[in-house]
């Protein structure tokens, strides 16, 4: 099999694999499959399979490639502008709702006029908005509809707002939430983007050096009639291994880091709504966050938290947590302390809920509510800072490790042909 028909091949995986998807996400979403049936998993599996075999196999050649690196640093520096833009409009959106509903003037106006404000593509999903509130569609309805403009919290707390009657409320706690925590959620990002910049350009001049630099001095030498330096030798020969079988490991990780970060911008932008499975326990502390903060909403509202927990379990965004949410409700249906049974199914944390009892014997369980969410959301980013931070310190570590071998490995045999000349 010649080149171009092993990436046609390739191509056709990657696009069975998508086509997968599409065709499983949609039967589930129709409800004519069930989420956790054993066929619908075997399906995901395969389509997975087939999209991680297909890209890796296509990419492969352009992440060898220092040229294709450099075109990948660039497109995740195009990416971190778009997700500052797309943060900048939802906030807009959101306050402009939140100040409609709060004044009593018409959403639908509200969202007309912010539409009209934009131009061009980044106007389009706010004049949806605007046309599906103007036809009558409920707010959570539209919002749902029109997914680049929302998040999970978004989506779930404008949710609880429209049925129980607390829209402004609703809206000004996702404004709000949304307003502190951007600025550690763009810090998250901006570093995570540096991070994988220096170890891609680190990565692209690397190779360089090994094809180009090394080869190129092993001629000159041998003009020279006299041997490279041992440890040019070494480097190259080091080199040369990495190059024919480092690409069984090298490859994957960087397909794997370039699919984590697509799958991330997707989501974030509102362009994908699917969870997979071995990322989505680590998204487990925002959707916990996100239902204490709908709990916040209804004990403000002084509205029986069953209900809510009734509308989160069949509308909730996440079918993995509208599972955990109906596993709560049956409990509480059958008498046990909600408390109790969000801690079974790990949605509250033992300390969470002491201090939510004791919140709820003062009266003050709103405020308490309100305060866990914050803290469970703010904690979840800074853990991530600070993982993020050890992984770019053991990176700058190893790129200058392995940086002085690279400087050895050349200017070793420079020296000796400057002492060869003269």
């Amino acid at each position: 099999m010649d080149d171009a028909q092993f990436l046609w091949a390739c191509l056709m995986l990657l696009v069975c694999g998508v086509t997968i998807l599409l065709v499983l996400h949609i039967v589930v979403a129709a409800r004519l499959l069930r989420t956790e049936s054993l066929l619908r998993v075997m399906f995901a599996v395969a389509g997975w399979v087939f999209v991680i075999v297909g890209f890796f196999g296509i990419s492969g050649p352009v992440f060898l490639n220092p040229l294709g690196i450099l075109f990948i640093v660039f497109l995740m520096l195009v990416a971190l502008a778009t997700v500052r833009f797309h943060a900048a409009r939802r906030n807009n959106l959101l306050w402009s709702l939140a100040i409609a509903a709060e004044r009593k003037i018409p959403l639908a106006s509200a969202a007309r006029g912010l539409a009209e404000d934009s131009f061009g593509v980044a106007s389009r999903p706010t004049r949806r908005l605007a046309e599906l509130l103007e036809g009558g569609t409920s707010l959570s309805v539209a919002m749902q509809k029109t997914g680049r403009l929302n998040t999970d919290a978004i989506e779930s707390m404008v949710l609880v707002g429209d049925r129980f009657g607390a829209v402004p409320k609703s809206l000004r706690a996702a404004a709000t939430s949304q307003a502190a925590h951007e600025p550690l959620i763009q810090s998250l990002v901006g570093r995570m983007s540096y991070l994988f910049a220096i170890v891609s350009i680190f990565f692209a001049g690397a190779s360089f050096m090994m094809w180009k630099i090394f080869p190129a001095l092993g001629k000159i030498f041998d003009d020279f009639d006299t041997e490279l330096p041992d440890a040019t030798l070494t480097l190259f020969r080091t080199g040369q291994i990495l190059i024919t079988w480092g690409v069984l490991v090298i490859v994957p990780a960087v397909v794997l880091g370039v699919f984590v970060f697509i799958y991330a911008l997707c989501r974030y932008l509102g362009l994908i709504r699917f969870d997979v499975f071995v990322l989505s326990r680590f998204t487990l502390p925002l959707h916990r966050s996100n239902v204490l903060k709908c709990l916040a909403i209804a004990a403000e509202m002084q509205r029986p938290l069953d209900q809510v927990f009734a509308c989160l379990a069949e509308f909730y965004p996440r079918s993995g947590i509208r599972q955990r949410l109906l596993a709560v409700l049956q409990a509480v249906d059958g008498g046990q302390d909600w408390r109790e049974a969000m801690k079974k199914v790990d949605l509250l944390r033992p300390a969470e809920a002491a201090v939510l009892q004791a919140a709820a014997r003062t009266g003050n369980l709103d405020w308490a509510l309100r305060e866990m969410a914050n803290s469970t959301l703010r904690r979840y980013l800074y853990q991530a800072q600070i993982a993020v931070q050890v992984a770019g310190v053991v990176c700058l570590l190893v790129i200058c490790v392995l940086g002085y071998f690279f400087v050895v490995g050349v200017m070793m045999p420079i020296m000796k042909l400057w002492t060869l000349v003269l």
